[in-house]
């Protein structure tokens, strides 16, 4: 009887031993392992640089007013390239920050009125930063028709009435 207790509790302490050792693996390796995850995100190849955008055309349909918001004041010149007209040539405009609302702004000139295009925009600095390239969809809204906008992958669209 004295044998079968001490088995048991061999076997019991055994047991306690292998999930310790399971337990402190388990926290240890992720850590210290060099393997990424099959969920790891993935490194953009710009350089750090994604500003939320405010893209309004103004009232005739000629400019694009742009504002980049959410990166601070950034060190040297900070441009705006966009894609002007149906072969989108791209034309550059330098993007001078407002401390009032902590944005860059610049506004881009050179649109056709009555053409909805779609074009590329992206922002660049001296320091080498580059937001990446971003489309966006401009439409002409007549006065007095409602004008459906709708987003590149589809899942938004925004009528205008005006």
């Amino acid at each position: 009887m004295r044998s079968l207790k001490r088995h048991s509790w061999v076997k019991s302490c055994g047991l306690i031993v292998t999930l310790l050792v399971s337990q402190i693996l388990w926290v240890w390796a992720p850590v210290h392992s060099t393997a990424k995850s099959a969920s790891a995100p993935v490194e953009s190849c710009t350089s750090g640089l994604a500003p939320f955008l405010d893209i309004v055309p103004s009232q005739d349909g000629t400019e694009l007013f742009i504002s980049a918001s959410g990166v601070g004041e950034l060190s040297g010149a900070v441009f705006v390239n966009v894609g002007v007209g149906p072969g989108h040539d791209k034309d550059s405009w330098t993007m001078t920050y407002s401390s009032t609302v902590q944005s860059y702004v610049a506004t881009a000139t050179g649109f056709t009125p009555h053409t909805g295009t779609s074009g590329p925009l992206n922002i660049t600095t001296t320091q080498g930063l580059d937001s990446g390239v971003v489309d966006f969809n401009r439409a002409y809204v007549p006065a007095s028709t409602v004008e459906t906008v709708s987003s590149i992958d589809g899942n938004l669209d925004l009528s205008i009435v005006n």
